[in-house]
């Protein structure tokens, strides 16, 4: 480790501002999705739904992040959670965690993977050095190795890489459009 300190950066208070109001523009576009899902859709999608929560950190593997959880049951057997996860230095993610007895129908099963989606391969749900700096996923399997994949893993955690916007609004746009899939992927199983 050099022991030298980055003055540069130290003493550039532009440089803080700008991550500041970068941050902002995020919890505030997540704050603005989560206040716009119904409560009813919710329920419709997991009556065991908790409700949706912004969080945020500074230090997954040493670099910030906002996160939007949209119904928020991690239980490995029952749970079903949608995470929205702007990484910084990292990228944007959608991720769909279905606990091992929420199974996928045919259809939903198609839908995902017609939408891009891919299956992490980690024991943990939250092992995000795992998944995404070790690339830890791979396409959805068939439904045989699906199974395979259960026995293994005990929860099934789909992952779709977004691409930034250029402004706040597209941002919005993108993500309602992508909760709104998610949606109709769900509806009716």
């Amino acid at each position: 480790m050099d022991n030298s300190l980055n003055l540069n950066i130290l003493n550039d208070e532009g440089l803080f501002h700008s991550i500041h109001q970068l941050r902002e523009q995020f919890i505030h576009v997540f704050s603005d999705l989560g206040n716009k899902i119904n409560e009813t859709n919710l329920f419709a999608l997991h009556a065991d739904q908790k409700g949706v929560k912004i969080s945020q950190g500074n230090a997954l593997q040493h670099c910030p992040y906002q996160v939007l959880d949209i119904i928020r049951d991690f239980d490995k057997h029952s749970g079903f959670n949608i995470r929205i996860m702007n990484w910084w230095g990292h990228g944007l993610y959608l991720l769909v965690f279905m606990g091992q007895n929420n199974t996928l129908s045919p259809r939903q099963y198609k839908a995902y993977q017609a939408a891009s989606f891919e299956i992490t391969e980690t024991g943990s749900p939250f092992d995000y050095a795992g998944i995404i700096g070790q690339g830890r996923k791979t396409s959805i399997p068939d439904a045989e190795n699906l199974s395979k994949h259960l026995t293994k893993y005990h929860h099934i955690q789909l992952i779709k890489q977004l691409s930034y916007p250029t402004d706040t609004a597209q941002l919005l746009d993108l993500l309602q459009r992508e909760w709104s899939m998610i949606v109709n992927i769900h509806e009716g199983n």
